[in-house]
């Protein structure tokens, strides 16, 4: 998820625009600006010849929901700051959903409305992450502990749906966190 880089990190100077050119004998740094809005008027303005010490290059990601069909219209994002309080949001509602009082177990039911009540739990504390990189398999882990927390015996909010969540994470290469070592891929499916 991100957040202001400013407020983050007070101590770091940020420039949004978009490095065009590294002359690493001079160690210069040239950078457009991206322009912010449409309805502002803005010269075109020279490259910024920006100078360093250390140069480290951070890849940014963009969201690609495109490759698998009715995410970008049906899923949440962990991209922004508003993702993240949707995300929660849903979250919240979900396990609220799978609480209610027509959908809780009750043994004195008959075995066929207490089958039917636990398909609707289950149904309803189900999650499901797309993508086995780093961002979905850390955050798969992060809503497992938020949910083994919520759902521990009588201190839990959630402690009725204890064996009923699930987490699935589901990714499109033979493996979770294609670009790690594979011992730290081995560790991550055994969680």
């Amino acid at each position: 998820m991100t957040e202001s880089v400013r407020a983050a990190n007070p101590s770091v100077n940020y420039i949004e625009g978009s490095a065009t050119d590294v002359d690493i004998e001079n160690r210069v740094v040239t950078v457009e600006l991206i322009k912010f809005s449409n309805d502002i008027k803005e010269n075109n303005r020279a490259p910024l010849q920006i100078r360093y010490d250390k140069l480290v290059v951070a890849v940014g990601c963009k969201i690609a929901d495109q490759l698998v069909p009715g995410a970008a219209e049906h899923c949440l994002r962990l991209k922004s700051c508003d993702d993240a309080r949707r995300l929660r949001t849903a979250i919240g509602e979900s396990l609220e959903y799978a609480s209610r009082p027509d959908v809780v177990d009750d043994p004195t039911l008959p075995d066929v409305e207490r089958h039917r009540r636990q398909v609707e739990r289950q149904k309803r504390a189900t999650f499901c992450v797309i993508g086995g990189g780093p961002t979905g398999v850390e955050f798969a882990g992060e809503l497992s502990d938020f949910l083994r927390y919520a759902t521990r015996e009588r201190v839990g909010v959630f402690a009725n749906l204890k064996n009923d969540y699930r987490i699935i994470v589901v990714e499109g290469m033979d493996k979770l966190l294609p670009p790690f070592d594979p011992a730290l891929r081995d560790h991550a499916c055994k969680w």
